[in-house]
């Protein structure tokens, strides 16, 4: 019995839950950050009236993650899904080190300073390369590494939410849709542990507070007018996004680049100072 080989299926359940585990605390390690830089500079910038401050800050937050990816990184750390998506497709789930915590640290800098930029996709990227490198390391083959790099981007959901199930299913629609029903376990398994970790660290902290009104049959119009809005929403913040980065991209030199970026950034929360954080 000592000599007992384990099997795959128990295996692929132990390093899910690593996984989950993992990126658990790599949602509660940006959160932290992010609070961290923030109640740095925060009073700064909430000093009352306008505030110099709010304009410069998120420009210095860029900086600082365009120098650790420049000069520490020295990769391109790209965006979450989609970069999930393409490893899953292209490079056999295959996510490099860095992933694990480069997105994090860049993520925390400019989140910190005031960039209005969002968690979730880093964080995604984050827990899948969590779950690539674990399953490497183990030596899965690819279907194995893939379901962990799915546990790993679940885990990310469940702790920056609290929710296990929303996790499984938006494995499960964006990113690993042909999964099969015995895969379903591992990643139950990450997402419970990882919002445990959420639990543990975080407390009794969501996302999003409010209540759900029963349902209203003359209600359905505006759902209907609610949809078309989001629809048409997307798919200008989709092409736009799109179209703004191949823009900048095209422009060479990165010091230029993070110019105008920063006057450009600078420039929408003078317009528009909600959107600073």
């Amino acid at each position: 019995m000592a000599g007992r080989r384990i099997s795959d299926s128990t295996k692929l359940l132990v390093l899910s839950l690593l996984v989950g585990l993992g990126s658990g605390l790599a949602v509660v390690v940006l959160e932290k950050g992010i609070d961290l830089i923030q109640s740095l500079i925060l009073p700064v910038v909430n000093k009352g009236g306008f505030s110099w401050g709010a304009l410069l800050f998120p420009s210095v937050g860029m900086l600082v993650s365009m120098l650790l990816v420049k000069y520490v990184v020295r990769d391109n750390i790209g965006h979450g899904v989609t970069k999930v998506l393409l490893a899953v497709s292209r490079q056999e789930s295959r996510i490099r080190p860095h992933n694990m915590w480069s997105s994090i640290a860049t993520s925390a800098f400019t989140i910190g300073f005031g960039g209005s930029v969002g968690a979730e996709a880093p964080l995604v990227y984050a827990g899948a390369a969590i779950g690539s490198n674990i399953g490497q390391a183990f030596k899965l083959p690819y279907r194995g590494v893939t379901i962990l790099v799915g546990c790993g981007a679940a885990g990310a959901i469940a702790g920056i939410f609290k929710a296990p199930l929303a996790g499984v299913l938006f494995t499960m629609e964006i990113l690993l849709f042909n999964i099969s029903m015995s895969s379903m376990l591992p990643l139950l398994l990450s997402t419970v542990s990882a919002t445990v970790v959420a639990y543990m660290f975080n407390g009794n902290v969501y996302a999003f507070h409010g209540t759900i009104t029963p349902f209203a049959l003359q209600d359905v119009p505006f759902y209907v007018l609610l949809g078309l809005a989001g629809g048409i929403g997307s798919l200008y913040f989709v092409r736009m996004t799109l179209a703004l980065e191949d823009k900048f991209g095209s422009i060479g030199n990165v010091w230029r680049r993070w110019g105008v970026c920063a006057m450009g950034l600078g420039l929408l929360i003078f317009l528009f100072p909600s959107l600073y954080g």
